[in-house]
């Protein structure tokens, strides 16, 4: 099939998958709930064959394009001189002059006549090889088939890429040429940035294929699985059979991605290694969009977020916009106690900010001061972690008590950072785009209790 009948079908399988784990998450019937999760399994598979019928096409495409790429490079090859090509007399001096230079102002007009014949008499064909020569670019930005231009004659070209011309940046331009010298010291000046932890604090699982299942105890029908015990009544009799119960539990990975272009004459100019600092970039947004999706995630086109979880559990606030010390002290009751175990609160930045004015029941900061070590990190003698990712204070979710490891976050693959100089040949660009594949979902709704909104 071809491209837009390929992406007509991985869309329409990517539907059908979606629709499929919705009907999964809501459907009680264990053996109905089965089927659909075969035929789940089925459509990853046909996707999964979709996807490679997508690479074969790629790898189609990129040939072309090489092929394209030196038909165009012949094009610029020296041809054999014939009588009429031959230089006219000013040329030759143009070329003599290039040769034994003596003025930097004569040289550059007699590259500048050079070019001329060039642009005028039909390219390389209208040359010797030694004028080809003496304007060929010879700058590491550029191919060593390309033709030298004079500076004058040189003409901007508008994209929305970052080019080393860009200078007011805001929401005009990148402001890019703030990299290059002179004047200019090699180090970027950032406003900190803090990026939570939320997604070391989480558990790990395989995602091979875009797909994860593990087996689960079903802790619905008790502590552990159905398996319990019972007295005798009667001596001989009967013993009663008691057994586990046991379930699964799935997920599927999203693509996570972003791309970036910069012309390469910027790379060249840049005071900055502009390529490593891009890849950090990269690197931080990555993590700070991985943890702000385990607190508020979708589920649907993002990962699922543990506010988003219609299963975790409520704890209702006693008043609004605020909270107190007995609200936390609901939240860590709310679960039972085999999860409190390794379990922490998780605060929005504002609910921090909130909770350092408040008061106990005995009229003592929630937070003690302590001259030693400053500001204690414990809530109730559980360690915490605050962020600006969490939800606005006075709205569900602003405070979060539970252990993340009840949090499964999937993935396919290491973050992968790739970079083309030939997406963009024409335009002497350079596209730097990064990949992911990630899923995330709660394990168990149960382990996690959350702060509600009165409203």
């Amino acid at each position: 099939m071809n491209l837009k009948e390929l992406l007509a079908a991985l869309e329409a399988c990517q539907a059908e998958m979606e629709s499929l784990l919705a009907k999964s998450k809501a459907e009680k019937d264990p053996e109905s709930a089965k089927g659909i999760k075969a035929l789940l399994k089925s459509k990853a598979a046909e996707f999964e064959t979709l996807k490679g019928e997508l690479e074969d096409a790629k790898a189609l495409e990129a040939t072309r394009k090489v092929v394209a790429e030196a038909k165009s490079l012949m094009q610029l090859a020296p041809a054999n001189i014939n009588p009429v090509n031959q230089p006219t007399t000013e040329a030759k001096a143009a070329l003599h002059r290039i040769e034994t230079p003596t003025d930097p102002v004569k040289d550059l007009q007699a590259k500048a006549a050079i070019f001329n014949r060039y642009v005028v008499g039909g390219g390389p064909a209208s040359l010797q090889g030694q004028e080809l020569e003496a304007v060929s670019a010879k700058s590491r930005v550029n191919s060593r088939t390309a033709i030298w231009m004079p500076p004058h004659m040189s003409a901007a070209i508008m994209a929305k890429t970052m080019l080393s011309t860009q200078t007011t940046g805001g929401a005009t331009d990148s402001g890019a040429n703030k990299l290059v010298p002179p004047n200019y010291i090699a180090q970027v000046l950032e406003m900190p940035v803090d990026i939570p932890a939320y997604a070391d604090l989480v558990r790990k699982v395989p995602a091979a294929g875009g797909h994860w299942e593990f087996p689960m105890l079903d802790q619905t029908q008790g502590n552990f699985g159905g398996v319990s015990f019972a007295y005798a009544t009667t001596e001989g009799a009967a013993k009663t059979e008691t057994e586990p119960v046991f379930t699964s539990f799935s997920g599927v990975t999203k693509e996570l991605n972003a791309y970036t272009a910069i012309s390469n004459i910027m790379l060249s100019r840049s005071a900055i290694a502009l390529e490593s600092y891009l890849i950090g970039l990269f690197r931080n947004a990555f993590r700070m969009k991985l943890s702000s999706d385990i607190i508020n995630g979708n589920g649907t086109t993002e990962i699922e977020g543990i506010t988003n979880n219609a299963l975790v559990t409520l704890v209702n606030r006693a008043l609004a916009n605020r909270i107190s010390w007995a609200d936390l002290t609901n939240m860590e009751y709310a679960i039972t106690k085999g999860n409190r175990q390794g379990a922490r609160f998780l605060l929005s930045d504002a609910a921090e900010g909130h909770l350092k004015g408040q008061l106990d029941d005995t009229k003592r900061p929630l937070f003690t001061v302590d001259p030693s070590t400053g500001m204690r990190s414990g809530l109730l003698g559980y360690s915490y972690m605050a962020s600006e990712v969490g939800p606005a204070l006075g709205t569900e979710g602003d405070v979060i008590f539970g252990n993340a490891q009840s949090y499964a976050l999937g993935i396919e693959q290491d973050i992968a950072i790739d970079s083309s100089a030939h997406v963009r040949f024409i335009e002497g660009q350079t596209v730097y785009r990064v990949v992911a594949f990630v899923g995330g979902k709660v394990i168990h709704p149960t382990a996690f209790a959350m702060l509600s909104d009165p409203a």
